[in-house]
Order: structure tokens, then sequence, then C-alpha cells
């Protein structure tokens, strides 16, 4: 038993008094591949993802009574009216996921009955930030 304590006693000092150093060397074209995918993604800063779409309707004026509607319901969920001819379409929130998506929608759909997720492929990343 003593035998075997002083073994773990030992063991343990070297294990803990060993020190090592990692060197990391990546290959140039893979240096120069992360750098294009930065400069990509820095040039090109939305993403594609979910918003929840309240309201449409082919009458601006609707859309807009609809808008000032839902900012004051629901002041966490930014929204923004966009047309896509012949409707303007009323849409809120930002979401990377389509699950984030429908749980917001579960909130909002008490009052507007119709909202769905839907896919928006021009998010910005600072939407999803905030």
């Amino acid at each position: 038993m003593i035998k075997k304590l002083i073994f773990l006693f030992l063991f343990g000092v070297v294990a803990f008094s060993a020190t090592g150093q990692i060197n990391i060397s990546e290959d140039f074209l893979i240096e120069r591949m992360m750098k294009k995918y930065v400069a990509i993604n820095q040039a090109n800063p939305t993403v594609a993802g979910w918003r929840i779409q309240v309201f449409a309707s082919t009458d601006r004026r609707k859309v807009e009574s609809a808008y000032a509607t839902f900012n004051g319901r629901f002041p966490q969920y930014p929204c923004e009216w966009v047309q896509e001819k012949p409707y303007y379409k009323l849409r809120a929130g930002a979401f990377l996921t389509k699950l984030e998506a429908i749980a917001a929608r579960e909130e909002i759909k008490r009052y507007y009955r119709s909202a769905f997720p839907a896919y928006d492929k021009n998010i910005k990343i600072q939407e999803l930030i905030n």
C-alpha cells in the first residue's frame, strides 16, 4: 500500500513538473485561404436567417398602421416593412435559426394570427447581435 502511495506521489510530481511547448505551423496555402475567407466575410456583412412576417397587404397605409401598432406591442422585436410587388410586408425580428423564429412567433401570434417565419437572405449581422 505504501509503495502504491509513493508511486502515485512521484507520478504526480513528474506529471505536474513537466512543461511543454506547442508550435503550430500552418501551410502557406491555408493561411492565404483563411485571409481570403476573412476578407469575403468582411465585405459581405449579411447572413441568411429568419424573420417573422407579421402582416402583408397591397395597401401601404394598412402596413404602416400595423407597423405602428406592432412597435407599441412588441418593442423587443425591431420591425420594418418592405415592398415586394405587389405586396407590402411587415417583418419583425432577426433570427439565425428557424427554431428561434418559431418561438418568437408563438408570442406574436396572440395578436397576429397569420404571423409565420419567413426566410431572409439579407440579415445584417448587427441585427442578430442586438
